[in-house]
């Protein structure tokens, strides 16, 4: 087994419910395509960014902020990227590498053996792909609408607020907040599944993924159309769980009691 150096940046995980598989993402320099870990086996994580499209689509950009999300809120994780050099002067070195670049979107779609990805940051609009020097990245449901808005930072610039609107987003999402016992009432570490029809999502409470950024607390789950009933499963950090059934999109506060 032999190991590459790469000069990493902003790094999150997720539970692929497509797999069943735990895969990590990690932001490279400019000329390193940004790094996709499925787990094998054990605790063996192969990079599986050539056939899953993530380096097709993440060759050129210096990628700072990475987040696992469900943007369409199908059900799928989709990824985030902010990018941007760290070299003002870049392109009298290479002129194809801007300092200012634009974010990326990859879009998670069925694959027959492996995840895959698909680059649809042009077709969400312009202001998505407005060339940024990147930095951090942080998601939430800012205006309450059931999908997640995105909040990119920059280097030496104001940072951009960029607003999701999908259609009936609040009946194509379940947002879970997770309430600990005190005085550790966020909760960090709580895990939650979701389980709609066939399908189980994972995700994790956590304060930071990625560079200089906090996302919120709350947990966004994309149940896709016509979304039966779901079936909530939280563990807490102390070990104890509860279990929600027949559940509706909407908005969930998990408590023990």
């Amino acid at each position: 087994m032999t190991a590459r150096a790469r000069a990493g940046m902003g790094v999150d995980g997720v539970w692929l419910p497509d797999s069943g598989k735990p895969s990590l993402v990690v932001g490279n320099f400019s000329g390193e395509p940004v790094s996709f870990f499925e787990l094998l086996r054990g605790e063996i994580f192969v990079n599986r960014a050539d056939v899953s499209g993530v380096a097709l689509a993440t060759h050129h950009p210096l990628t700072f902020g990475v987040r696992f999300c469900d943007a369409d809120l199908d059900g799928r994780p989709d990824l985030m990227l902010v990018n941007g050099h760290i070299e003002p002067t870049i392109q009298s070195v290479h002129a194809g590498i801007p300092y200012e670049q634009s974010m990326t979107l990859l879009r998670g779609v069925p694959g027959k053996r492996f995840v895959r990805f698909r680059d649809v940051s042009r077709e969400l609009g312009p202001d998505l792909v407005v060339p940024r020097v990147g930095r951090g990245l942080g998601l939430a449901d800012l205006d309450g609408d059931g999908d997640l808005d995105v909040l990119a930072t920059t280097n030496g610039g104001a940072p951009a607020l960029l607003r999701c609107d999908l259609e009936g987003g609040s009946s194509r999402s379940l947002r879970v907040r997770v309430v600990g016992e005190p005085p550790a009432t966020d909760a960090l570490g709580a895990r939650v599944t979701v389980q709609t029809g066939d399908r189980a999502q994972v995700q994790w409470v956590r304060t930071g993924s990625g560079y200089l950024v906090q996302s919120e607390l709350t947990l966004t789950f994309g149940l896709g159309d016509g979304a039966p009933l779901s079936r909530v499963t939280v563990r807490w950090p102390g070990g104890r769980e509860r279990t929600f059934d027949g559940v509706p999109p909407g908005a969930l506060d998990a408590r023990l009691d």
